[in-house]
């Protein structure tokens, strides 16, 4: 029996598209697969192109996914708790033609494509839960939301995921700035904040995360990966820091030029020597000419020695 379509009674009070003896199991069921998705107008077609096309190119049925996605959701809820409990057939059909929806729903996406690469991992003789596979279904679903002009609503919330391992390392390292970066990140898809923390992760120390960052600039930017070694990070570092000072944002600033500086860049650590004796910090302002003089700038010394004069 199937869920019967609501035609001339839908805005009639009290109207039910069933009859006093439809069993309440398929009442639920019916009513599961209407409120997965928010009926109404259009979507961009290139968002449901690109739902299609992994679709098409998984070679799967949609019936086959949607019966998969129940226990996709369940083992990979602990990774994405934002997961839906499971994908109907039918929403799974409109996520595809975008008949009768208002707007794709980023968690549908991220489990469409977690369960797809499940039962591919399954024919290939593999199939462990992996923070990877969670990443790559994120970044499809980002792909979706701002094809054709569209953008991530995150409804009110925070685009910042504490759960997501690489969202929190870098909030630790580098609190409120490197969440804001990262919501200004993945909301616009802008290339260059995914490329200061691929900067910041690169110059704490943490190769991995620096590596997925830089790709997703580069996945943002529609361009191969960039080269980001540490070198060029501490490059790119400085001018970051450069241009805070200049635009009045010292203590951003003062992270940059640090890293870069603990990098080998001697005109960074100059240049923050330079900040914070105007800040009358001086043992401070010591130790980063002391570090400018040891990473070789020719005018680190004499500051090194008018700082210990002026105490």
């Amino acid at each position: 029996m199937k869920c019967a379509r609501r035609l001339d009674g839908s805005g009639i009070p009290g109207y039910s598209p069933f009859s006093p003896s439809t069993p309440r199991a398929l009442r639920q069921e019916c009513a599961f697969g209407m409120e997965e998705q928010l009926p109404a107008s259009s979507i961009p077609s290139e968002q449901t192109l690109v739902v299609k096309t992994l679709v098409r190119q998984s070679g799967l049925a949609g019936k086959l996914i949607a019966e998969a996605s129940e226990s996709t959701a369940r083992v990979y809820r602990v990774l994405s708790p934002s997961l839906p409990a499971r994908l109907a057939a039918p929403t799974i059909s409109r996520m595809m033609n975008g008949t009768g929806l208002k707007k794709l729903k980023r968690c549908n996406l991220l489990l469409l494509h977690l369960t797809i690469h499940c039962l591919l991992a399954r024919e290939a003789g593999a199939g462990s839960p992996s923070q990877s596979a969670v990443e790559a279904a994120s970044e499809f679903a980002d792909a979706v939301l701002l094809a054709g002009g569209g953008s991530l609503d995150p409804s009110g919330g925070s685009l910042y995921d504490p759960n997501n391992p690489r969202h929190a390392r870098a909030g630790d390292n580098f609190g409120d700035y490197a969440i804001n970066l990262i919501e200004r990140a993945v909301s616009n898809g802008d290339a260059s904040s995914f490329r200061k923390l691929a900067v910041l992760q690169r110059l704490s120390g943490d190769a991995d995360d620096a590596r997925y960052w830089n790709n997703r600039a580069a996945s943002a930017a529609s361009v191969p990966p960039e080269v980001l070694d540490f070198s060029v990070a501490a490059q790119e570092a400085f001018a970051a820091g450069r241009w805070y000072v200049y635009n009045e944002k010292r203590e951003v600033a003062e992270v940059y030029l640090a890293l870069a500086a603990h990098a080998g860049h001697a005109d960074a650590a100059f240049l923050l020597g330079d900040i914070l004796e105007a800040l009358l910090r001086e043992d401070e302002a010591q130790r980063w000419f002391s570090v400018a003089r040891s990473n070789g700038h020719s005018g680190a010394g004499k500051r090194v020695s008018a700082v210990q004069e002026s105490k």
